[in-house]
């Protein structure tokens, strides 16, 4: 029996990523569809980062040696400080040697915390060094003495940095609203940046029954955005396989994962189409509190953070009869009440073979952030077509290896990105089109043998849930900087999503 609803959720619990550094300016929408390292491809591929519109990090000048600077405060309450003679972006080469490091501290109230020194803390240009209990906004004022770049010079270089919330990323899968044995399957996944302070990247990775199928690795999430992974999966038997979605470091929610119910391409014309929408909402609230002898003190902070609002459509459909290639016509329509989201139409779509011999042809809408396929095998009305749409949700989508070999006829391993929204109407945060109640999905096509058309119509309802909540708990500690005082942390969160969802077929 197949199920209707079939958009699912993996949750990756907010996980600290140290992210690369911001290294530019929010840029205009404009400016921002060149920003991909490479040039543009066929289709529309990029590669690069698309945007870092993250807190900007220190950098110091002396002479020739240079200082950037970076601390991002974890989800465990541990504020990681990383100081280089080189670029945040490539650790890997740091001239020089860090002969010195001082480091002080002050409260975003202006209050003196500490004055650490470090002698010789790297024997290159390059240094980490760890605080618990800072909270964001704290000052950390670098002092360093560089060796090594400018003969027997010693530079002096001094940066001023501020704790800002590291990356935390979750994850959402989206399933098609059906799986047909044989046929290559578009499966999505959303990845959201939740605090809002700096970008990250991750890779994500597709797991059938436990086994890595598919990934795409290299992908970065803009600070408080949200982008898309997309993956091509053929299942080869009917049945009720397990599908996952996970970013580095192989975290799931609870370490599940999502059935899907595996079918044999019907033998009558069906389509069938899922759709949802989702915003999520993360309440955080830190507090601590220290004692000395010279009394006390309290800091406090309260956050509310709404990533974008997602919206994922996904068809799938078959056709009792094989198709005659070249496709004369193809049409797609899809809208909302009276908002048209897409109409897009393509003539003399040729198509290719795979080792199969199955005919496949498909057309990435880079403008609108979709894709439609259709495959034929067999021949006749002894063959079957079997198409499907996908509309993805993100700001950007990567093309995985799966992806790129079947689609873009890309055969190297780097990790290739579209643009999901015209360059004119962009805004961080993935596309977004009005939803009005219902929303209408039409596909037209017409071969030498004739036309036919689907047109599933999903009705959507609402949905407002908890996805997590962690009660207020707190930890006492002495650091040493306050002489024998104590120190009281206080952490609680809460993770809300609320949307629109809902399924259709005809």
């Amino acid at each position: 029996m197949l199920r209707l609803s079939s958009t699912h959720r993996l949750v990756v619990p907010a996980v600290l990523l140290l992210a690369a550094a911001c290294t530019s300016d929010a840029v205009a929408p404009s400016a921002r569809a060149g920003q991909g390292a490479d040039p543009v491809l066929a289709r529309g591929l990029r590669a690069g980062k698309y945007s870092d519109t993250g807190v900007r990090h220190a950098t110091g000048r002396s002479g020739s040696a240079t200082l950037a600077g970076r601390a991002l405060l974890g989800a465990d309450g541990v504020t990681t400080l990383t100081v280089t003679t080189g670029s945040l972006e490539n650790l890997s080469v740091a001239p020089g040697e860090l002969s010195k490091v001082q480091i002080k501290a002050t409260g975003p109230n202006g209050e003196r915390l500490f004055t650490n020194n470090y002698q010789r803390p790297s024997s290159t240009g390059l240094a980490t060094f760890s605080f618990r209990g800072l909270p964001r906004g704290t000052r950390l004022q670098v002092q360093a003495n560089v060796r090594g770049i400018d003969g027997k010079r010693t530079d002096v270089v001094t940066i001023t940095e501020t704790v800002s919330r590291g990356a935390a990323l979750s994850v959402d899968l989206n399933l098609p609203a059906q799986v047909l044995v044989g046929v290559p399957t578009v499966i999505t996944a959303t990845v959201r940046e939740l605090n809002g302070d700096a970008g990250s990247y991750t890779g994500c990775s597709l797991y059938v029954n436990g086994l890595k199928v598919d990934s795409a690795p290299n992908v970065w999430v803009d600070a408080g955005d949200a982008v898309s992974c997309a993956f091509t999966y053929t299942f080869l038997q009917a049945g009720e396989p397990s599908v996952e979605v996970r970013l580095d470091g192989g975290q799931t929610a609870g370490g599940g994962s999502e059935v899907v119910e595996v079918v044999q391409p019907n033998v009558l014309a069906a389509a069938r189409a899922t759709f949802e929408e989702r915003q999520v909402k993360t309440t955080t609230r830190f507090d601590y509190t220290w004692r000395d002898a010279g009394g006390s003190h309290q800091e406090y902070e309260s956050g509310v953070t709404e990533g974008p609002r997602e919206q994922t459509l996904s068809l799938v459909g078959t056709l009792p009869r094989a198709t005659s290639f070249p496709l004369a016509r193809v049409a797609l329509d899809v809208r909302s009440g009276a908002a048209t989201w897409q109409t897009t139409e393509w003539g003399s779509l040729n198509a290719t073979a795979d080792a199969t011999g199955r005919l496949c042809t498909d057309q990435l809408v880079t403008e609108q952030g979709g894709h439609l396929y259709l495959c034929s095998t067999g021949a006749g009305g002894t063959g079957i077509t079997t198409f499907g749409y996908t509309r993805f949700s993100g700001t950007v989508t990567y093309h995985s290896v799966g992806f790129s070999r079947k689609w873009d006829n890309v055969t190297a391993q780097e990790t290739y990105w579209t643009w999901n929204d015209e360059y004119e109407t962009y805004g961080a945060g993935g596309q977004h089109r009005p939803v009005a109640g219902t929303i209408s999905v039409q596909l037209r096509f017409a071969d030498a043998i004739g036309e036919f058309s689907v047109n599933p119509v999903i009705t959507v309802s609402a949905f407002d849930r908890i996805v997590s909540s962690v009660p207020r708990t707190c930890v006492n500690d002495s650091p040493y900087w306050l002489n024998g005082g104590l120190r009281t942390e206080c952490r609680s969160s809460e993770v809300r999503e609320y949307g629109w969802s809902g399924a259709g077929e005809g």
